[in-house]
């Protein structure tokens, strides 16, 4: 009976829940739609992330659907739940779209890598008096400064602050005694010769 109204609940974190439980139930009908369930959710980009992470876990891994892994979906996805996380916005945005995508050197990496900015909208709310507009970048740390950038920003301005950022949170030499868009750049610009050392520290 718990069960059946977790199913029906408004709440999308509820669902979710009765998803992951159902998909493990010995019935086996409950087991089906609550599998079928998940792999819809794998298709939405607020519940992606956590869908699949489900799937996974329940030994599930072939159910995802191939869009859902599709590069520039992915990114998105990776967003909006970094985004949702309690210590950010507390949910998914209102609407979200890609903004720029190239790969990049990255000297916080010391690699070559795809990398993303994503545009979203966060709507007016209970706590929001006009509509809150940011980007963040997918690709290497997830991350969304919440003041210092605008999606109207020159994109090469925005990976260099996530640079500059991801290189001193790394503790790595290399990191601008003041960060800005066009120092962070400038090291990614420099390509491999920019190569260093960097002493890594735990992330969320």
């Amino acid at each position: 009976r718990l069960y059946a109204l977790a199913v029906k609940h408004p709440s999308t974190e509820v669902r979710m829940e009765a998803g992951w439980a159902g998909a493990k139930a010995s019935d086996k009908a409950s087991s089906k739609a609550a599998i079928a369930f998940l792999t819809e959710r794998c298709l939405d980009r607020t519940t992606s992330v956590q869908a699949r992470t489900y799937l996974e876990d329940l030994g599930l891994t072939k159910r995802i659907p191939a869009e859902a892994l599709e590069p520039e979906f992915a990114a998105m996805a990776e967003l909006c739940a970094w985004l949702a996380h309690p210590n950010e916005f507390g949910q998914p945005p209102t609407k979200i779209e890609p903004l720029d995508h190239r790969t990049l050197y990255w000297p916080p990496t010391n690699d070559t890598r795809p990398v993303w900015l994503v545009r979203y909208t966060y709507s007016t709310g209970r706590h929001r008096a006009k509509p809150v507009h940011g980007v963040g970048m997918v690709g290497s740390m997830t991350w969304s400064f919440l003041d210092e950038t605008k999606p109207t920003m020159k994109p090469e301005d925005l990976y260099g602050l996530h640079c500059c950022l991801e290189l001193e949170m790394n503790g790595d030499k290399r990191a601008p005694a003041k960060g800005s868009g066009k120092a962070g750049w400038a090291l990614t610009a420099k390509g491999p010769s920019a190569r260093g050392k960097a002493r890594n520290k735990a992330k969320r």
